[in-house]
């Protein structure tokens, strides 16, 4: 976990001295086995950090619009219409600040990847519009997101190209028992 932690944390230094809407330095992923800690270290994070934690799990079947959000409209009071954006809570906390850890995106539709891929390399939220289009909410300069993953057996499951290449991965296994007995008795 200090490795990931301080890794992730050289990544950060360098990312939150940038100047460009981007998310480049700021989004990462944790793979490995089930239960082996990865959202504990993305919990750290975000506690060292000072940002607020939302975590969502993701499959194929998962409604990634209503996660992020979508422009709706509603009536203006004058007889039109007018664009408003509603965002979801992963949109939401995206928006304004926080650690977004989104769990087994390898699971995920390749649409719903794609979507992250926007996210991760150009600093916006794509919401779709009743029109079609799509109207970007930026991501907030402090959010940081990171993603999961569990590998299967010999099968080595991997997001898109496009959206892995946006992130920094690190295989992360089982804590040894040490490291493990003081994070299951943390809570007690």
């Amino acid at each position: 976990a200090k490795d990931a932690v301080e890794t992730f944390g050289a990544c950060l230094r360098v990312a939150y001295g940038q100047t460009e809407q981007t998310m480049e330095g700021r989004c990462f992923a944790l793979y490995g086995p089930p239960s082996s800690g990865k959202n504990e270290v993305f919990r750290a994070m975000a506690a060292a950090l000072e940002l607020p934690y939302v975590q969502r799990d993701i499959n194929k079947d998962s409604d990634v619009q209503a996660l992020l959000g979508t422009i709706v409209l509603e009536p203006d009071g004058h007889g039109g219409t007018r664009s408003v954006a509603k965002l979801g809570p992963v949109g939401a906390a995206l928006a304004s600040g926080a650690f977004v850890a989104v769990n087994e995106i390898t699971e995920a539709a390749p649409e719903a990847q794609t979507l992250f891929h926007t996210i991760a390399q150009d600093g916006y939220i794509p919401l779709a519009t009743p029109e079609g289009g799509v109207e970007p909410v930026p991501v907030h300069p402090s959010s940081v997101l990171g993603f999961t993953w569990n590998p299967k057996g010999d099968v080595q499951d991997r997001p898109n190209a496009a959206l892995e290449g946006r992130m920094v991965a690190l295989d992360y296994g089982y804590p040894d028992e040490k490291t493990e007995v003081s994070m299951l008795t943390r809570w007690v």
